[in-house]
C-alpha cells in the first residue's frame, strides 16, 4: 500500500518538487552531498563561463592563511581532471 508522504501536507513544498528548497544539514555536509554540488558549481565557473581558472583557485590554496595548525587542515590543490569529473 502507498501513501502520500505527510511532507507534502507543509505549505508550499511537495518532496518531490521542483520548489523544495530545503536544506538539509546531514546530507549536505555530514554526508558529504555539498561535495557533489560544489563540484558541478566550480566546473561550470572554470569551464563554462570562464571566471576563473584552476591556477587561480590553487593560488588561493597556498596564500590562504589556515592560522596556527601547522598544514593539517590545509585543503589540497585542485586538478584539472578533477574539475573535469565534477568531483
Amino acid at each position: 500500500m502507498i501513501k502520500e508522504c505527510v511532507w507534502n501536507a507543509a505549505p508550499k513544498f511537495h518532496i518531490t518538487g521542483a520548489r523544495n528548497f530545503s536544506v538539509d544539514v546531514m546530507h549536505d555536509f555530514y554526508e558529504g552531498a555539498s561535495q557533489y554540488v560544489f563540484g558541478f558549481i566550480v566546473f561550470h565557473f572554470i569551464l563554462v563561463i570562464k571566471c576563473f581558472s584552476v591556477d587561480d583557485v590553487n593560488h588561493s590554496i597556498k596564500i590562504f592563511d589556515y592560522g596556527p595548525i601547522d598544514g593539517r587542515n590545509k585543503t589540497p590543490f585542485v586538478t584539472i581532471d578533477q574539475i573535469k569529473s565534477k568531483c
